[in-house]
């Protein structure tokens, strides 16, 4: 790793977690979960990149907390970047989350792409190997598909990574958690079924991933961090 590299900090600032790692050689980074901005160490740093869809308050009150000799990026959604075009007319109005995930498709995975994030929300795009950000979907992810029935507890009966029998429930928790399950498997099965014969690769990525990976008989792969991914990209000159 390089001494620049090293001592680039990025931060993903989401709804639910705040993720951050160093910047490194090749795909992998060393993704840490911080409680708050102000967890997060920056022995060391001299540049920090930040995607932040949420805690604007504290973001901006971090920034300010940053020593003066660190500098301090936030990265934007633009109509076009480094052969990336944004599919939205008002391009402001596209998460900037997606926005990165699409710039690390185009720059690390290549070719046609599904890149779907399972996370507060559940966000599908469509990318062509030529750069073209071909719009999406938005819909409640698991979490807030159960919480507007009234079920707050943490989930039960599902274990990452594990297929699950999604039989008809035998009381409310399981009713609701199958449900909500069943909906976004059967969902994404038939997206991915439309894409036959397109050749397109299909991503999941986010805290949801693996449980619903296990569901999908569909082919698909896994992609770790394509937001801090895609801030190692964005202000590339």
């Amino acid at each position: 790793m390089s001494e620049h590299q090293s001592s680039c900090l990025l931060v993903d600032i989401g709804n639910t977690r705040i993720k951050y790692a160093r910047n490194s050689d090749g795909n992998h980074l060393d993704v840490r979960v911080a409680g708050s901005l102000s967890d997060i160490p920056l022995n060391g740093v001299r540049e920090i990149r930040v995607a932040a869809v949420a805690r604007a308050e504290e973001a901006r009150n971090w920034e300010e907390s940053v020593p003066s000799g660190v500098r301090f990026k936030r990265a934007v959604v633009k109509p076009e970047w480094h052969g990336l075009t944004c599919a939205y007319e008002d391009c402001s109005r596209l998460g900037v989350d997606r926005w990165l995930a699409l710039l690390a498709g185009r720059k690390e995975i290549g070719g046609n792409l599904m890149l779907v994030s399972l996370g507060s929300a559940i966000t599908v795009d469509y990318l062509t190997g030529e750069g073209v950000h071909e719009g999406g979907y938005i819909l409640p992810g698991l979490t807030m598909m159960r919480q507007s029935l009234g079920q707050t507890t943490a989930q039960v009966g599902f274990a990452e990574g594990q297929n699950q029998n999604i039989c008809p429930g035998k009381n409310t928790e399981q009713c609701v958690d199958h449900g909500v399950l069943c909906i976004t498997r059967d969902f994404l099965q038939q997206r991915i079924a439309c894409l036959r014969g397109k050749d397109y690769s299909v991503w999941l990525s986010g805290g949801d991933a693996r449980l619903i990976s296990a569901q999908i008989t569909e082919k698909h792969e896994i992609a770790e961090s394509l937001v801090l991914r895609g801030l190692r990209h964005c202000f590339d000159m």
